[in-house]
């Protein structure tokens, strides 16, 4: 796990692979948990090519969302039932 925002009914997480060298992010609800509410996460390369998204009505959590970007910036966002979080940029090398 690289970095990790918390927001009001769950968190976001940001990971990276050395071994495959992408980045994955994913949305964790910790309220409504196993209820099917709206929950999202969304994670972009800095350099404008790839970004993750999935969005829907789940149980537990969206993702996980996976981009190529060694060496490059990502950031990345989620959220549940109305509350989120983003960060800025960051892992750039």
């Amino acid at each position: 796990m690289q970095r990790s925002l918390p927001f009001s009914g769950g968190r976001a997480y940001q990971l990276y692979s050395r071994s495959t060298k992408r980045n994955c992010a994913v949305t964790m609800k910790t309220e409504n948990v196993g209820k099917s509410t709206h929950v999202w996460v969304r994670l972009q390369e800095r350099s404008g090519g790839e970004v993750g998204n999935d969005s829907g009505t789940f149980k537990y959590y969206a993702g996980p969302v996976y981009v190529n970007a060694p060496g490059i910036c990502v950031r990345f966002s989620g959220g549940a039932s109305g509350a989120s979080a983003s960060s800025g940029w960051g892992n750039c090398g």
